[in-house]
This record gives C-alpha cells, sequence and structure tokens, in this order.
C-alpha cells in the first residue's frame, strides 16, 4: 500500500480524520455552551456562536470520514 501524508496506512487515516473530527466537534460544543467560549468568540470574531446541535455534529463527523474515503480512493 502507497504511502502518504501523515499515515502509513487506510485505516490510521481514517482513525486520524475521524479523531481530528471529534476534536473540532468538541471545540465547537465548548465554544457554544461555555459563557467564557462564546465571549472570546464574540470578542474576536463579533459573532455569537449559537449551541450545536447532536444531529449536525454527527452528519459533520460523517462528512469528515466520507471525505476520507474519498481521498483514499482517489489519491491511494
Amino acid at each position: 500500500m502507497a504511502s502518504f501524508g501523515l499515515t502509513h496506512s487506510v485505516w490510521s487515516s481514517l482513525l486520524l480524520t475521524l479523531v481530528i473530527g471529534v476534536a473540532w466537534e468538541v471545540y465547537e460544543y465548548i465554544v457554544g455552551t461555555t459563557s467564557l467560549g462564546r465571549y472570546v468568540f464574540q470578542r474576536a470574531f463579533k459573532i455569537t456562536p449559537g449551541v450545536p446541535k447532536m444531529g449536525d455534529t454527527c452528519m459533520d463527523i460523517c462528512v469528515d470520514i466520507l471525505g476520507a474515503f474519498v481521498f483514499i480512493i482517489f489519491f491511494v
């Protein structure tokens, strides 16, 4: 199997994509639900983030994994 990016196998690529996707969703949740996170985000970017919904979170992770599959199909 060809080596690509930061990983050396299909499974490690999928796992890395999943870990990064989950980390991003945790970040979105923290910013959206904590008053400090909302305050800092609002001051820095002049917008108020909404509270993330579980359906949106699951869809984001599924799209991340789908993107990893597409990458693997086309570039490996």
